[in-house]
């Protein structure tokens, strides 16, 4: 993920997404996965307001999705590994502010309203 001398491996179950942030430099700031144990999580959009926070939607699958990435844990579930839709979202540095699941019978996109000051 790290396109400098240094590395950033992000570990994945199966088919996770992944969500990384660059300076407007391109240098690496942070990255992370999303995803379960069971199926699948793939992302479907991403957004940011103008306070620099960042939303996440995914198509998830899994039970037990840790949208935490750091030392604390934030389990959110795809009830019966059906198709769930997951936001997220995070701070301008990668700390979790909150997420959740809905679910859905079809995902085909995903768009995150942001008013036109960039606030959700």
């Amino acid at each position: 993920m790290d396109p400098g001398p240094a590395v950033h491996t992000l570990v994945s179950q199966e088919e996770d997404t992944f969500v990384a942030k660059y300076s407007p430099s391109g240098a690496y700031l942070w990255a992370f996965t999303l995803g379960g144990v069971e199926d699948f999580e793939h992302g479907n959009c991403l957004a940011c307001d103008g306070s620099g926070n960042v939303y996440v939607g995914l198509e998830a699958r899994s039970m037990g999705i840790d949208a935490d990435p750091g030392p604390g844990q934030y389990l959110v579930d795809a009830v019966n590994t059906r198709k769930h839709m997951l936001l997220a979202s995070y701070e301008p540095g990668g700390a979790f502010r909150w997420a959740f699941t809905v679910g859905v019978s079809q995902i085909s996109s995903a768009v995150v309203p942001l008013d036109h000051r960039g606030r959700q």
